[in-house]
């Protein structure tokens, strides 16, 4: 899908101009600009924007940061029509970073497909000791080290300590690269 600049710019363009003037944005201006970051999901695009599309958040940004911290008087219909504008722009921050978080969880099923077995047992038995990884996977205590903790870097494993031991269990994160490699094979 190819973005239309125009539109988008013209949409921004507004909202900047009624935030620059402290004045609520347009229904239809809010409409269209909904259905706009809509169609932007639905077609899974995720280019670089205009510049008054990235003006048009800085300014939302100073207004909820700056401007409401200043006690600065503003209407009911302003300032709810700013909500609703950074709502959008929100919806689509968290799809553009669930996206990414898709993309990294698969690229990194494809680094750690050797780790299978490794992510199978601390699946298959949440909790499970350092030492039971070592002999059910039968490897040095180093190479275990290395591994498992590369897993904890990157957010895929977590510790905790119940006793007198370290226990190993995925994260949700583990858990989503556990299902891809168990698929893949």
């Amino acid at each position: 899908m190819a973005i239309d600049n125009t539109l988008l710019t013209y949409l921004c363009d507004s909202v900047n101009d009624n935030i620059a003037k402290h004045s609520p944005v347009s229904e239809k201006i809010i409409t269209d600009l909904s259905l706009f970051v809509d169609r932007l999901i639905h077609n899974d695009y995720s280019a670089e924007f205009p510049p008054s599309y990235v003006k048009m958040v800085e300014m939302l940004d100073c207004f909820w940061y700056y401007w409401l911290s200043s006690y600065q008087e503003y209407d009911l219909e302003t300032t709810l029509s700013y909500t609703r504008v950074y709502q959008i722009i929100c919806m689509y921050r968290v799809y553009l970073g669930s996206k990414n978080y898709e993309k990294s969880v698969r690229s990194d099923a494809i680094r750690y497909k050797k780790q299978k077995k490794l992510l199978q047992l601390v699946h298959d038995k949440p909790g499970v000791s350092f030492e039971i990884l070592c002999k059910m996977l039968e490897t040095t205590r180093s190479s275990l080290a290395k591994l498992i903790n590369d897993l904890i870097e990157q957010g895929y494993v977590y510790t905790s300590t119940p006793g007198n031991y370290v226990a190993y269990s995925l994260s949700n994160k583990g858990l989503d690269l556990y299902k891809l490699i168990s698929k893949s094979n």
